[in-house]
């Protein structure tokens, strides 16, 4: 469902948009207004509710070089790069899930904790068809809650992360940009205890384990 998410990124990093605080009360309603702000269009609602070194990283994956991750891990995301980031997938979700994002249900949350960070799982349903899921959500600084995109669909990007790291050279900015994937450890973590979406296969927890090695997180 996510790896569509990441299409029709136009590498433009000119105008920027910086969040410092943010989040919601509890987790459960990070992800209610986050859906709702997404079925809205009110691309710009997300930014308090989702972590922007999380989403800089997520959309570099799309061909930005390091000088632009970090612009964007330092300044702030581009209102673009996020419009076209939930934009594509408000449009993805359909064709995954069958049915449209307005129809997904929020349950109740179950907080944990890794590595000293607080998250919490909360169930995301269906109304139509049975699929269902745990999304995750961690504390901010402030003790706030927003989505963490990487405990929630980490795993499903552990291959496209190698091989961005294998394609990073030895500037200041690649080094930077490596740094702030290994900030994402707890979160990887996180995602291997819990499994968001039911049981991984051998193939997918070794892709992760060896991102881990990889970033020198393990």
């Amino acid at each position: 469902m996510v790896a569509a998410t990441g299409c029709t990124m136009t590498p433009d990093v000119e105008s920027t948009t910086t969040t410092t605080l943010g989040g919601a009360a509890s987790a459960e309603e990070a992800l209610t207004r986050l859906f709702d702000a997404v079925v809205r269009g009110n691309y710009r609602d997300t930014a308090t509710l989702t972590f922007d070194d999380q989403l800089a990283l997520m959309v570099s994956l799309e061909g930005y070089s390091a000088s632009d991750t970090v612009s964007m891990l330092s300044d702030g995301l581009p209102d673009l790069v996020r419009d076209n980031f939930w934009k594509s997938f408000s449009t993805a979700f359909p064709a995954f899930a069958e049915e449209e994002l307005a129809g997904v249900l929020i349950g109740g949350g179950e907080e944990f904790s890794v590595e000293g960070k607080v998250f919490a799982t909360v169930a995301v349903a269906l109304r139509q068809s049975e699929g269902s899921g745990n999304w995750i959500a961690r504390r901010d600084a402030q003790g706030r809650w927003r989505l963490d995109l990487f405990a929630t669909f980490g795993p499903m990007f552990a291959t496209p992360f190698r091989d961005w790291l294998g394609g990073l050279d030895d500037s200041l900015d690649a080094d930077v940009s490596r740094a702030a994937l290994a900030d994402q450890r707890a979160s990887l973590l996180a995602a291997l205890q819990r499994k968001p979406f039911g049981p991984m296969g051998p193939e997918t927890m070794a892709e992760v384990d060896q991102l881990l090695f990889e970033a020198g997180l393990s």
